[in-house]
């Protein structure tokens, strides 16, 4: 049989020093299980957007050297906006998600209805909630609807 599967193959993610993170497996798997799929959270928030943003930096040709780490906070009084981004209008970003069955994304989407909307931090139960009062005003019906 293939009883607790992800504990058996001995999963371990490690940070290095210098920020590369090494993802090994040492356990048994058996054969019994199959194709499985394991998803593991490697990174907090913080480090993925300070990895991410010394990579673009990186390929963008920057050389500057910058203090490890990102720092979360308030922006001073005194700040001065350089720039601002727009992301994709939502109709792209769903033909996407929809295009290449995004699953990550699609789920990321759905949490962010109910944190936009509702209270944060979002939930599973807020979003559903969000988009069942949006579905009801819409005066749709969808009682085999799970979301």
């Amino acid at each position: 049989g293939c009883g607790d599967w992800q504990t058996a193959s001995g999963a371990n993610i490690s940070t290095q020093t210098d920020g590369h993170v090494i993802a090994s497996f040492g356990g048994r798997y058996a054969a019994a299980c199959g194709e499985r799929v394991i998803n593991i959270a490697a990174l907090t928030h913080a480090d993925f957007i300070w990895g991410g943003f010394l990579a673009l930096w990186q390929q963008a040709g920057g050389t500057t050297r910058f203090t490890p780490g990102l720092r979360e906070g308030k922006v001073p009084r005194q700040a001065v906006l350089l720039a601002t981004h727009y992301g994709p209008p939502l109709s792209e970003v769903v033909h996407d998600i929809d295009k290449y069955s995004n699953n990550v994304m699609a789920r990321q989407l759905f949490l962010t209805i109910g944190a936009e909307i509702g209270r944060k931090p979002a939930s599973v139960r807020q979003s559903t909630e969000v988009i069942n009062r949006w579905l009801a005003k819409q005066n749709l019906t969808m009682p085999e609807l799970v979301l």
